[in-house]
């Protein structure tokens, strides 16, 4: 099962705090640059969220990256970002999938 949630206009701290946990560096990059207006996080068991990486990129411009943190195991975090549209089109067509 998979759980979501959507934070429109992140705050500063928010960024910083996903910036940290990211290890890709062209993201890492993008996010420093970017002009971010939502940020939808999607938790869930690894398979599942493979699917829904590979949906939100498929459905809308959006950049997916991993969030490294203290998820239980076999548990994974990801950041679907972008502008407001895009994530919620993206997170919309992944909530279609559980």
């Amino acid at each position: 099962m998979l759980s979501f949630t959507i934070i429109n206009r992140p705050s500063k701290s928010v960024m910083t705090l996903l910036k940290n946990r990211v290890h890709d560096k062209g993201i890492k990059d993008w996010l420093a640059d970017g002009n971010i207006e939502a940020v939808g996080l999607i938790q869930g068991p690894l398979g599942s969220i493979i699917a829904a990486m590979d949906v939100a990129e498929k459905t809308a411009d959006v950049e997916v990256a991993e969030i490294n943190g203290t998820c239980p195991q076999h548990i994974v975090l990801i950041a679907v970002m972008g502008d407001t549209a895009s994530v919620n089109a993206s997170m919309e067509a992944v909530r279609q999938l559980s």
